[in-house]
């Protein structure tokens, strides 16, 4: 399996090589530390599966949620595994639904980043334990871990109004010409995908995280 590995920090790529080369899972045919790097290495070495942190400098801005989705644009039949040290949930749900295929916990065992490249290489979603436990201590259903949990247009146009413009479901039922009920189920469904309970937590995920909400 050939692999492109991309962190930017040069001690954690040379111990992510050694897990990887020692498991015998993959060799790696590339290896980049800022984002702008790894697409160019994506479109320069055809590989059978990316592995990058989620956090690393980026000359345009782009947050790690959002590199995903362009790996996956750039090319699609590529799994792209994602090693992080965030504990957000709701960063969690947007990248298995903008096409990640594991997440991978940096404090966890080097094992879960073997575990990951098999589970890649089946087509398998992969999430470390240490996450999967986090999910279930607040009751995140399974089925929000998949694609499908990308939140729609209509969810999307709900929040944004809600959260930026400060509007309560009243005025953004009158706005978009809806029943006050479909725009509460619209916002409900929005916070459920995300792993949100409160509208704290909502106004906190869409001030850290604007571009993913566009």
């Amino acid at each position: 399996m050939r692999i492109i590995l991309a962190d930017d920090h040069p001690i954690v790529r040379y111990g992510m090589r050694l897990v990887i080369e020692a498991s015998g899972v993959g060799r790696i045919i590339a290896e980049v530390g800022a984002a702008e790097d790894l697409v160019r290495a994506v479109v320069q070495h055809p590989c059978d599966v990316i592995v990058t942190d989620l956090s690393m400098p980026s000359s345009n801005g782009r947050d790690g949620v959002l590199l995903v989705e362009r790996l996956r644009r750039i090319s699609p039949e590529t799994p792209v595994v994602v090693i992080t040290a965030m504990r957000n949930l709701a960063v969690v749900n947007m990248l298995i639904a903008r096409g990640a295929i594991a997440v991978v916990d940096k404090g966890g065992g080097v094992e879960d980043l073997v575990l990951a490249l098999r589970a890649a290489a089946r087509g398998e979603v992969y999430i470390s334990a240490s996450i999967q436990t986090m999910l279930r201590e607040v009751s995140i259903p399974e089925s929000h871990l998949q694609r499908e949990a990308a939140l729609t247009r209509s969810e999307i146009e709900v929040v944004r109004m809600f959260a930026y413009e400060g509007l309560p479901i009243l005025d953004i039922a009158k706005r978009l010409q809806r029943s006050p009920k479909t725009v509460s189920k619209h916002k409900r469904n929005a916070q459920e995908k995300l792993g949100l309970t409160t509208n704290q937590e909502l106004l906190d995920f869409c001030r850290n995280n604007d571009k993913l909400m566009r």
